[in-house]
């Protein structure tokens, strides 16, 4: 019994090691090239706080974007992902939202609300902000940004958890439905 504890944190460690790839590697956007990823943070869900009921890999991040293929990152948006390890029916993505550090708290600039739903299995899913452009030159500010997804994972035996996390605060440069 002492060490059941150590077992369940060496398991969720060593199945968010193994959820990085595959969570690094979603159904791309063909038009949009990622040139950086920013602030990605990973969570491990458990079943009723037991991995052998069911668990699974999430991640938030930011992400700098080409979308006219010169190879230079002109846009932000904020990606979420989960992948099923086990015991996991669907998942679906109820929004999520790019949001913006101003006077102290956090503004929504960009937000797909549209639910995605997984499809097969292993259950995996990814969901993307809009797209937003920098700012024109020369307004190189950099603000402080974080992504916010809202994700409902139902678990095989019917249960379902709704469960709100957030990526890693990360700078960039001003987008539109910023300053400029």
């Amino acid at each position: 019994m002492r060490h059941r504890p150590l077992l369940v944190l060496a398991a969720l460690a060593l199945t968010l090691a193994l959820a990085a790839p595959a969570l690094a590697d979603p159904t791309p956007d063909p038009s949009h090239h990622v040139i950086q990823v920013l602030g990605r943070h990973l969570i491990g869900l458990n079943h009723n706080g037991d991995p052998d009921l069911g668990h699974a890999a999430c991640s938030a991040q930011g992400e700098l974007v080409d979308t006219n293929d010169n190879g230079l990152a002109n846009a932000l948006r904020g990606r979420a992902a989960c992948v099923e390890r086990i015991g996991v029916a669907r998942f679906r993505v109820y929004s999520i939202r790019l949001q913006v550090l101003r006077d102290d708290a956090w503004d929504t600039i960009a937000i797909d609300d549209t639910d995605v739903v997984s499809a097969g299995q292993p259950s995996r899913v990814a969901d993307w902000t809009p797209t937003l452009g920098y700012c024109p030159p020369p307004d190189n500010l950099v603000l402080t940004y974080r992504v916010r997804p809202l994700v409902g994972v139902r678990w095989t035996n019917g249960d379902l958890d709704v469960v709100a996390y957030t990526s890693f605060r990360f700078q960039a440069r001003a987008v539109v439905n910023t300053l400029c």
